[in-house]
């Protein structure tokens, strides 16, 4: 009875290192302004909440942000990128403990007072539905970008 007392805890903390902790729902961008963004992202654990950030896919700063618990265990991120400067492309990464993001990009808002134009598409968050996968792709190649392609031959 002694060895399988000692065997039920090394079994538990072995099969839990051996889930690897994934990010489940890749970085996306929220409420974007001329000199920050806001950068949210989902993993199956983990608070660490980093954005890794710069000009370049050298990237170079690091920002912090916070966890909050989502559907069971995962987390979901939120972090925010300050003091960037207008009409500037910024390349970023998030990283959650070992779950690392591949680099991606952004551009921010031109300045209030530049006149510069620039594209804003506005989707809502349709969560997840198990009845019907394909809405949203479909709303998107079906809906945003055949009609972007149409009004303005993009």
């Amino acid at each position: 009875m002694r060895l399988l007392s000692l065997f039920i805890p090394a079994f538990f903390l072995l099969s839990s290192s051996a889930q690897a902790q994934e990010i489940t729902v890749s970085p996306y961008l929220q409420w974007g302004t001329p000199d920050s963004m806001w950068v949210l992202w989902e993993t199956s654990s983990g608070s660490e909440s980093t954005v890794e950030w710069g000009a370049t896919n050298a990237l170079g700063n690091t920002a912090e942000g916070s966890a909050k618990t989502g559907l069971s265990t995962s987390q979901i991120h939120t972090t925010k990128l300050e003091n960037l400067s207008p009409d500037t492309r910024y390349h970023y990464r998030v990283i959650t403990d070992q779950a690392v993001s591949p680099v991606y990009d952004f551009k921010t808002a031109p300045a209030p007072d530049s006149e510069a134009g620039f594209n804003l598409v506005a989707m809502s968050d349709m969560q997840r539905d198990g009845s019907n996968p394909l809405v949203y792709e479909e709303l998107v190649e079906e809906g945003v970008i055949d009609f972007m392609t149409t009004e303005y031959n993009t």
